[in-house]
């Protein structure tokens, strides 16, 4: 079923569109090069804020999840998965 579907109950809808999302940006994590948060909000249609929260809702389901931030560098994190395993495949 897919999010679009207009007998979908409301509710359910907003489930699989967020599934979508988290599915989205877990491909973005995998891609060689990593992501950043900026790339992850314009690809999903979301803030930032909002891509900070699938990264550690991803985290707390057990995915692992990296970035190379250090403190007072000015460049965006590039986050990554630690390893090839994933939450939807």
């Amino acid at each position: 079923m897919r999010h679009n579907d207009p007998d979908t109950p409301p509710r359910r809808q907003q489930l699989v569109t967020l599934i979508e999302q988290l599915r989205t940006v877990e491909r973005l994590l995998t891609q060689p090069g990593g992501t950043t948060v900026y790339e992850m909000a314009e690809t999903v249609g979301k803030s930032e804020k909002q891509a900070r929260r699938y990264i550690k809702a991803l985290k707390s389901l057990g995915v692992p999840v990296t970035d190379d931030y250090e403190r007072g560098d000015d460049r965006p994190a590039i986050y990554r998965l630690k390893k090839l395993k994933t939450l939807f495949r």
